[in-house]
């Protein structure tokens, strides 16, 4: 018995439509669930084509939909991620909080004053230079063999490794608080194994060290000052914080600067006037603010 052929094309569109709309997910369908080739090589013909077709674009609407979905769902945890970040932001910036009124305490460490750091400095710079230029020779010798010093080294180690112990000890370390003994316990053990292991050039390591300490109180001071003379104690606590690294880095270029200087007798004149005309000058930034 023959079978019209039109009643096998209705019934193999009516097997393909169930396959895709009973079947798996039409997400898995247009993957490899389903072979719309081979489906319409079966003799379904114009009509289950476009069905198929018509399942097809709603199961890719359906997926675009779901990633729309997604999408937002992700912007909306960004956008409160960021408003959360910003509140924070703002609630930390202490020129926003005074423009606003609000008193908050000022996170120092030191209580030095600009005209105190300039004050110390600036005689320090004098009294330091003009010492040089007076007793040149005897400075000169002290000077080069100051980098293989031994002695000089442990004494600045020894001062640079309790200030920064006394750092870790008195200053507010925040969520680490807790973990204040270990921090002190391991300053000690690094400090010993420091004067155990590492004695080349320790004394310029050292003055390398006192001068990255010494940079910050004095940071500190000139900190929310307007007073535009500030900014020759900023760039000559810059230069130190350079200069500190290199000798703690690289502290050959110390003992090459001390044996430049002192080369030649107009260079190790140079280098004292000048440090003695920025120390007057730092003196004299003081006595211009009222002090």
């Amino acid at each position: 018995m023959r079978t019209d052929p039109r009643v096998a094309a209705r019934s193999s569109s009516k097997s393909c439509v169930k396959k895709i709309s009973f079947g798996r997910p039409i997400g898995e369908d247009l993957g490899a669930g389903f072979n719309t080739s081979a489906a319409l090589s079966g003799g379904g013909g114009l009509k289950t084509k476009l069905r198929i077709e018509r399942l097809e674009l709603r199961g890719g609407a359906d997926l675009i939909g779901s990633f729309k979905q997604r999408a937002r769902r992700m912007l909306a945890r960004f956008h409160a991620a960021s408003l959360c970040l910003f509140s924070l932001s703002d609630a930390f910036d202490v020129e926003k909080q005074l423009r606003l009124g609000f008193s908050l305490p000022l996170p120092m460490i030191y209580s030095l004053t600009l005209e105190t750091a300039l004050l110390v400095v600036g005689i320090a710079l004098v009294t330091g230079h003009l010492a040089a230029l007076s007793f040149g020779s005897f400075v000169q010798r002290h000077l080069r063999a100051f980098p293989r010093s031994v002695p000089s080294g442990v004494l600045l180690f020894v001062a640079a490794a309790g200030w920064f112990a006394g750092l870790v000890a008195f200053t507010d370390l925040g969520e680490f608080s807790s973990m204040r003994s270990k921090f002190l316990l391991f300053t000690v053990v690094g400090a010993g194994l420091m004067l155990r292991f590492v004695q080349e050039f320790l004394s310029v390591r050292a003055l390398g060290m006192l001068l990255l300490l010494a940079a910050e109180p004095l940071l500190e001071a000139c900190w929310m000052r307007q007073e535009t003379g500030r900014l020759w104690l900023v760039g000559l606590v810059y230069g130190w914080i350079v200069a500190g690294l290199f000798f703690i880095g690289t502290p050959y270029v110390l003992r090459d600067a001390i044996h430049w200087a002192s080369a030649a007798g107009w260079r190790w004149k140079a280098v004292c006037i000048s440090g003695i005309a920025y120390g007057v000058l730092l003196l004299a930034t003081r006595s211009a603010m009222g002090v």
